[in-house]
């Protein structure tokens, strides 16, 4: 059932004899449809084969998971286990909100076991001290999804005319955008607001700068790079060529509705195209390229970042047992959560054979991991976050000179280096 917007999934948990429960685990998640049903599916095959465990799945959307779940937990009224994304799990792990591995109930012999199934990386989101406190579900990069009619009626060859560089960006999307009185109906083109660290950040990488240094610590590097990304949102935006803007429905949404000719996803964006917008997959009038560069840019792609199952730290041992012993199942499912909803995990035997389920365009996203780095996710991630996203607003919305926006997010970023 739908309340306001949060989606509750209610199963059917009619085979569970309520007389052998002794443990009942709450899992929070977010909306996706592809895997919501399979999770449901693994659910009621973990309980038939743990009649002692009892999972309620609750399902929120995005937006509201990331605001909802911090402060249930900081609360002391979170669920025992949930999936968060890598970038918005720093602050959280830092309150210490989480509960480390439980390696046993996972299935592994040993913390070294769980490091060699997954790829380098993987489990550095979820990581303090040497200590691991989450298990990946699954890890994703962008690439740029092509509605191909809609090139070929602007009298662009799809094949041959997509863009490689944020510059064929701009000049594509001047030739697709639709207005009507002026006001900006269809586009071309924009931008996963507010995903910044995920898509602003590699694009001023692409021009040399960072919001890091060579040694991983914090610090805004190359201001030229930061002034020249941050003019570039300018020119986008509304004030200027109004190519798009945060204040616009998302360009997903839009993209699969048909007012958009671009976006940036991962790969399971297909399976959700394929799950809940049929006419638009079976269509087969789509593409995805490699996400563009900056011409003369360094070629550093979107970052890619996990979504992680956590446990929470104030549950009972029992249910953390349980919890992790839930985990440890849904993980065994990798790849069922790859050939029915396209969430790719990041354990080794997925990754090196991806190719192999020959899921559509899967090659482009693999040859793009190479340029990519798992997204910022240390001490004051969303901080940044939070910083550069009002940035963009004044830089795009209110004209906020380029310049000032580096000074105020290089004093921001200061004062977390200095905490």
């Amino acid at each position: 059932m739908l309340i306001g917007a949060i989606f509750v999934y209610i199963k059917s948990n009619s085979f569970v004899d309520e007389d052998l429960v002794t443990i009942s685990i709450e899992y929070w998640t977010y909306l996706d449809p592809a895997r919501n049903e399979l999770e449901a599916e693994l659910i009621q095959e973990f309980e038939r084969k743990n009649p002692e465990v009892k999972v309620n799945m609750t399902i929120y959307s995005s937006a509201e998971l990331i605001h909802i779940l911090p402060n249930a937990l900081s609360a002391g009224r979170g669920p025992d286990v949930f999936n968060i994304q890598q970038d918005y799990i720093s602050s959280i792990l830092e309150k210490g909100y989480i509960n480390a591995i439980n390696c046993e109930a996972l299935g592994y012999s040993s913390f070294l076991e769980v490091q060699d199934d997954y790829i380098e990386g993987a489990l550095s989101g979820v990581m303090k001290y040497g200590v691991v406190y989450g298990i990946p579900m699954e890890f994703t990069n962008w690439c740029l999804y092509i509605n191909k009619e809609k090139f070929r009626e602007a009298g662009l060859d799809p094949e041959t005319d997509y863009p490689k560089s944020w510059e064929d960006v701009v000049e594509i999307s001047e030739k697709l955008v639709v207005r009507e009185d002026g006001i900006l109906v269809e586009r071309g083109f924009d931008f996963r607001y507010p995903q910044y660290l995920t898509f602003f950040v590699p694009m001023v990488q692409q021009l040399g700068g960072s919001i890091y240094n060579a040694d991983g610590n914090l610090e805004l590097t190359n201001e030229e790079a930061w002034i020249k990304a941050f003019t570039f949102m300018q020119e986008w935006g509304p004030l200027h060529k109004n190519l798009g803007s945060p204040t616009y429905i998302n360009a997903r949404k839009s993209f699969l509705n048909d007012e958009a000719a671009m976006m940036l996803s991962g790969l399971y964006h297909i399976q959700w195209m394929e799950f809940s917008y049929p006419e638009l997959y079976e269509k087969d009038d789509w593409m995805i390229v490699p996400f563009p560069v900056f011409e003369g840019g360094n070629e550093v792609a979107a970052a890619k970042y996990c979504h992680y199952w956590c446990v929470n730290r104030e549950s009972s041992d029992e249910k953390k047992d349980g919890a992790w012993s839930f985990i440890g199942y849904l993980s065994d499912n990798a790849e069922s959560y790859l050939t029915r909803a396209y969430k790719v995990s990041p354990q080794k035997s997925i990754v090196e054979n991806l190719e192999s389920y020959g899921i559509p365009y899967s090659s482009v996203f693999i040859e793009e991991l190479d340029n990519s780095e798992f997204v910022y996710s240390g001490p004051g991630a969303i901080e940044i976050k939070n910083t550069i996203e009002t940035l963009i607003k004044e830089v795009m919305l209110l004209g906020l000179d380029p310049e000032k926006a580096v000074i105020r997010l290089e004093i921001a970023i200061n004062g977390l280096s200095n905490q």
